[in-house]
């Protein structure tokens, strides 16, 4: 445990081989993102938002395909799960190949997915109202 410049607490794992680290603190990042800046980089608040908006978009499609290809998960609560259990898998997967891992991440993710979910949503209840489901199995 550290204190950070701001003067919180936080629990920050650094390993020197290469850049390696994991951050544990729930919105910790995102927040360092948004509400600090770094003179060593000159368009933080571009690589800022990229950041955080990247690791959003890049999962909305599993929102809007998983609850197409199995209807399993056109129900909230099993895509919510799902949201949880993908980025998480992938964040414990960083641990093992040498890359950073961060529980911001799994969030940024997390929200992503449902983002898809309701655009899916959006989507299915505008064009297939009232409308026999086609369901694809094998």
């Amino acid at each position: 445990m550290t204190i950070g410049e701001d003067g919180k607490q936080q629990l920050s794992i650094q390993m020197t081989e290469g850049v390696r680290s994991i951050n544990l603190i729930p919105f910790s990042t995102i927040y360092s993102y948004l509400a600090f800046s770094n003179d060593q980089v000159s368009n933080w608040q571009q690589v800022s938002l990229v950041n955080l908006l990247g690791n959003v978009l890049v999962f909305v499609p599993f929102g809007i395909f998983l609850p197409l290809l199995w209807s399993i998960f056109r129900k909230f609560t099993s895509l919510l799960w799902m949201s949880i259990c993908i980025p998480l898998f992938i964040e414990i997967t960083q641990l093992f190949i040498g890359r950073s891992t961060d529980i911001d991440d799994v969030i940024l993710n997390m929200l992503g997915i449902i983002f898809g979910f309701f655009l899916y949503k959006i989507h299915h209840n505008l064009f297939h109202k009232g409308k026999a489901f086609v369901d694809i199995k094998d």
